[in-house]
């Protein structure tokens, strides 16, 4: 793992390389978007992100934790402010292009979910509307929970037990809503609406000044923490009961980040002559974001299935 800047800028901690090749892969996942057999190309952009985020970038990045702080910084710090800033541009200004590539074609944690999902066996088990499966899951999802209680437990903190935990109650808020989700499927949509009260805690909590983690921060070096791990271990084992559960419901970034995409300029659009059953749109989208009727532009990650499925079209505007 690279623990130093590759590319540093004037001899700071600051690395021009994670900006640039930032800004290819996402430039690059922009293009495949765009082109229609661009989704051979997804996978192969995952796997370069993944290994860029969790093996080349030597500082955790929080998009949103660094653009509040650097804020604060203004006049104060400009070295800061920049750092803060110099990832969360890009990210914004390719969100309003070509709207979620960030989280449908970069972000390590939705790739580690999302490699569930492509399981046969898992899948089946994830989508599988039997009563037997179903309370399966049930018992699953709070043998997850019961660990992770026993792992924030074991390891917490002498100190400041609540602010030194946010990632794992992240972590252990996913798990409840994954639960809520098995008992009631219908409630997906009302779940999903509750990432904006989750996101507006999210940066209070960071504009009081409090250096939040959260369950991604596991895979960077330099913010290793117990808490981290735990809500890490939470939201993968969450994934195998729901489809990108932390995606679909929690995700800070995500949320911010869908409220953006409303104004991108490529958008992915349901065909509205085409008609599927539930179940159909279940298997192809990972989030939940089709139904027999309509997409969801909001919970969309762009990752094209639907489109490859040619349940979808991808327009311009």
């Amino acid at each position: 793992m690279v623990e130093r800047p590759i590319l540093p800028i004037g001899n700071t901690y600051l690395d021009a390389f994670v900006f640039l090749a930032f800004f290819v892969l996402l430039f690059f996942a922009g293009i495949a978007l765009k082109n229609r057999k661009g989704i051979r190309l997804r996978l192969f952009v995952q796997a370069t992100a993944f290994v860029f985020f969790v093996f080349i970038v030597h500082r955790c990045f929080c998009a949103l934790r660094g653009t509040i702080f650097s804020f604060q910084d203004i006049g104060k710090n400009d070295l800061n402010v920049f750092n803060g800033l110099f990832i969360f541009v890009p990210l914004i200004a390719f969100t309003l292009m070509f709207g979620r590539i960030f989280c449908g074609w970069l972000c390590p944690l939705g790739f580690m979910q999302e490699a569930f999902f492509r399981n046969t066996f898992i899948k089946k088990f994830m989508l599988d509307p039997a009563p037997r499966l179903k309370w399966l899951r049930l018992l699953l999802s709070a043998a997850i929970f019961f660990a992770a209680i026993f792992l924030l437990f074991k390891f917490r903190p002498k100190t400041f037990f609540f602010v030194q935990n946010i990632a794992a109650f992240w972590g252990l808020v996913t798990i409840i809503f994954s639960v809520f989700f098995l008992l009631n499927q219908e409630a997906d949509l009302k779940l999903k609406n509750l990432r904006y009260l989750l996101l507006f805690a999210w940066l209070v909590i960071i504009t009081l000044g409090i250096f939040v983690t959260d369950p991604w921060c596991a895979l960077f070096g330099n913010e290793i923490d117990y808490s981290s791990f735990v809500g890490l271990f939470a939201v993968l084992a969450s994934a195998v009961i729901v489809p990108m559960a932390w995606c679909r419901y929690l995700c800070p970034l995500g949320a911010a980040l869908s409220l953006v995409t409303k104004f991108s300029q490529v958008k992915i659009k349901r065909k509205k002559d085409l008609v599927i059953s539930k179940k159909e749109a279940r298997q192809v989208c990972y989030v939940q974001a089709l139904d027999e009727k309509a997409l969801d532009e909001s919970s969309c990650l762009f990752c094209k299935r639907c489109v490859e499925a040619g349940i979808s079209d991808i327009e311009e505007l």
